[in-house]
């Protein structure tokens, strides 16, 4: 189309494109009347005037005005395809747009969720470390418990065997001084002094202080000879 014909000229004579040549002839006067160099002296008015002469002799010929319609309906075909593809256009940018707010969110999501798994990976690490401490100590406990347990019995069974021992010894010197009376001796206090003496050695070598004096008295009146027979020995020894 040349530079004229960027104009609508339906709309120059101010007709819709459904108009009759009739409507087109009366419309072209009533307006040529108007806007003639003749009779408006604006300078605009000569253009306009120009532009209703050729809209009037382009719809009033068929061949031109099928053509013109042609031209018109392509025009309007071409700009509903722009508004079309505009339309797809800004759908497929808003599709776009919510393709990558929804790929921000899952990333955002996907970090938060790592995040959080490490942060549960430490805190099961830490409860497990607290627990196996915890039960260690109440192993150590248990085995502090028993130790308790098996000391007083270790203790009775100690003081049993020195006991016993301490039995078995004690009768060694007694038999010995048997043995030692009927020789010669001094006086019959030289002779309670030696018996002493060796009870406190025999009770100080086995511990056992605590039985010392029931072994004396026991020892004393079973081995220390009466006075006459004290004297009797002393004569003896003196033959």
């Amino acid at each position: 189309m040349s530079e004229d014909d960027k104009f609508d000229y339906y709309e120059v004579l101010g007709l819709t494109h459904q108009a009759s040549k009739q409507a087109i002839n009366s419309a072209y006067k009533k307006m040529a009347l108007k806007y003639h160099p003749d009779k408006n002296k604006d300078k605009s008015a000569a253009v306009l005037f120009q532009q209703i002469k050729k809209a009037s002799d382009i719809l009033n010929d068929d061949k031109a005005r099928a053509a013109y319609d042609a031209v018109i309906r392509a025009k309007q075909m071409r700009k509903r395809r722009d508004r079309e593809m505009d339309d797809k256009r800004r759908e497929m940018k808003d599709t776009l747009i919510q393709r990558e707010q929804a790929y921000k969110r899952q990333r955002a999501e996907e970090e938060l969720a790592k995040k959080n798994y490490k942060v549960e990976v430490h805190r099961v690490k830490k409860e497990a470390r607290r627990r196996r401490k915890r039960e260690e100590e109440e192993e150590r406990e248990r085995e502090r418990e028993k130790e308790r347990d098996r000391e007083p019995k270790k203790e009775q069974q100690q003081n049993q065997n020195n006991s016993g021992l301490s039995a078995k010894n004690s009768s060694k010197p007694f038999s010995s001084f048997m043995t030692s009376t009927v020789t010669p001796a001094g006086s019959h206090e030289d002779l309670e002094e030696r018996v002493l003496r060796e009870l406190q050695e025999a009770a100080s070598k086995q511990n056992c202080h605590s039985n010392f004096e029931d072994t004396k008295k026991t020892s004393l009146s079973q081995f220390v000879p009466p006075a006459d027979q004290t004297q009797q020995v002393s004569s003896i020894s003196q033959n």
